[in-house]
Order: C-alpha cells, then structure tokens, then sequence
C-alpha cells in the first residue's frame, strides 16, 4: 500500500433492506465525499458478477478478507477528503454469521474513522422491501431472524466504535419518509466530515 492519503472516513452499516442505499443517494453530490460500497468493489475486483457469491461461498473466506482489505486501502489511498464506506458489520455466510470487519481492518483503519453509522429497520419493513426488489436473490429469513441479526449488527458497531475510537449514531429507518431518512444520513454525515465542533452537535443514538 502506498502512503495514506485520507484520515476522514465515515462507516455507514445496516442489513440488506434497511434502507440503507436508498439514505446515501445523493451522498456525493451533496457533500464532496467519495462513496464506496464495499460489496460491490471487491465483486468488480474478483471479476463476480453476484457479489453474494462471496458471501455464500465457504471456500472463499480467505479470497473475500483479501478483497476486502484491498477496497479498504483503496479507500485510504482516495485522495477525497472524506470516503463513505457503505458496508455490514456482520455478514451471512453458508457456516453462520462472521464479523464483517477483521482485527487486522480494524489495525489498517485505526486512526482514520470518524463516526460509525447504523440504521435500524423494522424487520417486517425490511422483509417488504426486500420481496419488492428483484434486482437480487435475497434470503427468506424471519422477522425473528432479521432482528437478531440487527441486534449482532448493533453490537460489532459498538465494538468497533470503541476499538477505533469512532463516535457511533444511529438512524431510525422505519418511522419517516424515504426522505426524511436520507435527509438524516446526509446530517450526520455532513456533521461528521466536518470540524470537531461540527461533530459535537450530532445526535448520538
């Protein structure tokens, strides 16, 4: 990896179906920041068309961390002030459920990370959604399934809040408008690309 160019990175998490995309649409423009979605880059680098392909496959393990890590000094290497990572914190795979951040992604963001920030859906909200977008084959999982899963998320996020010494929000993403969630998004993440005192009026969570 070359020299860092970028401390400012902001990590936005939430499960398939939260409304997460739908709340960055417009990100760049708005703000100046380079987007990235992790899933989608390290598909375009392993040359996988179904980026869930990295996901369900247990003999890929390996193959997708090293993905990963190289999407993630791509990011440090942006010469944009700020990088939206758009990612999972954890991620299903076909032997169960694996933190979607390793200790040594942690050891290559340290220092760089300035807000960590979930949205939370109501499942049956995620459900519908997710019976609505074709564009991809998802999971049939419970509602049950879908919070547990929420609940994992919302604790690795405060793990690696702590870990990384990054201030953690949150976003409802059930009650409001499309809208009115993407308006939010955009708050927090103006907030929190900005100065010190910028950060210290967004609403933690």
């Amino acid at each position: 990896m070359g020299s860092q160019m970028t401390d400012n990175i902001i990590i936005v998490v939430g499960i398939p179906g939260s409304g997460k995309s739908s709340a960055l649409e417009g990100i760049e423009a708005e703000t100046g920041a380079v987007l990235v979605s992790v899933g989608t880059e390290m598909a375009k680098k392993a040359g996988e068309p179904d980026r869930d392909m990295l996901r369900t496959d247990s003999s890929a393990k390996e193959k997708a961390e090293a993905l990963r890590r190289q999407v993630l000094e791509d990011a440090l290497n942006s010469e944009a002030s700020t990088v939206v990572l758009d990612t999972h914190a954890i991620v299903k795979t076909s032997d169960g459920y694996i933190d979607g951040f390793s200790e040594d992604d942690m050891k290559l963001l340290d220092g760089t990370v300035k807000a960590i920030i979930y949205i939370h859906t109501d499942p049956a909200k995620i459900i519908e959604r997710r019976d609505g977008d074709q564009s991809r084959k998802r999971d049939g999982e419970s509602e049950a399934e879908l919070d547990k899963q929420q609940i994992a998320s919302e604790e690795f996020c405060r793990k690696m809040s702590d870990r990384l010494g990054a201030e953690l929000y949150g976003i409802d993403g059930t009650n409001g408008s499309k809208e009115a969630v993407r308006d939010e998004m955009h708050r927090l993440i103006k907030g929190a690309a900005g100065t010190e005192k910028s950060r210290e009026k967004l609403r933690a969570v």
